[in-house]
């Protein structure tokens, strides 16, 4: 018997080995050099509508805010808007790939802002110290202000993680 999630897992699978993630702070020769005291690593990513689909039914959350333009819009949104938790799951893809073994502890989340499906985000790490084995890291995404003709950036969300290093590499 076929694990109930495989029809999403893999069209997800396959979509993120395709994924339109620039990583922006390191080149790739250093990209799985660790993380360091005052390092900040950031993903750019821009989720599509099928991105979203695909994380509604993966998750079950199918409030239809976030597949529906016309739900979007009786809710005061310009535009579908991505799940928070979504682009929050950028924060563990870059500790991952760049302290390959590392282990995602806690995190908290602040949303201060909506992003719409389509529209670029910059997800951010900074290191803001590591004892023994543990970082602590402040994590933030942000997008473009489009009434500063994209000069200025919005903080969408903001928060702080703890992440256990592997033994390794500590």
């Amino acid at each position: 018997m076929a694990f109930p999630f495989q029809k999403v897992l893999r069209p997800l699978w396959l979509q993120h080995k395709r994924a339109s993630f620039a990583q922006i702070s390191s080149s790739a020769s250093d990209f799985t050099k660790g993380l360091v005291v005052g390092g900040t690593y950031t993903v750019e990513r821009r989720f599509t509508a099928e991105d979203v689909s695909l994380y509604a039914k993966l998750c079950g959350d199918t409030n239809p805010i976030h597949t529906s333009k016309e739900a979007a819009k009786a809710a005061n949104f310009e535009d579908c808007i991505v799940h928070g938790m979504l682009y929050a799951g950028l924060f563990p893809a870059i500790i991952g790939n760049r302290q390959p073994g590392a282990i995602y502890l806690t995190q908290t989340l602040r949303f201060r802002n909506t992003v719409s499906v389509g529209e670029r985000i910059l997800a951010q790490v900074q290191v803001e110290r590591i004892s023994g084995r543990r970082a602590v890291l402040t994590t933030t995404c942000s997008k473009n202000d489009p009434k500063s003709g994209g000069k200025d950036r919005i903080i969408v969300l903001e928060g702080s993680a703890l992440a256990l290093l592997p033994r390794s590499q500590a």
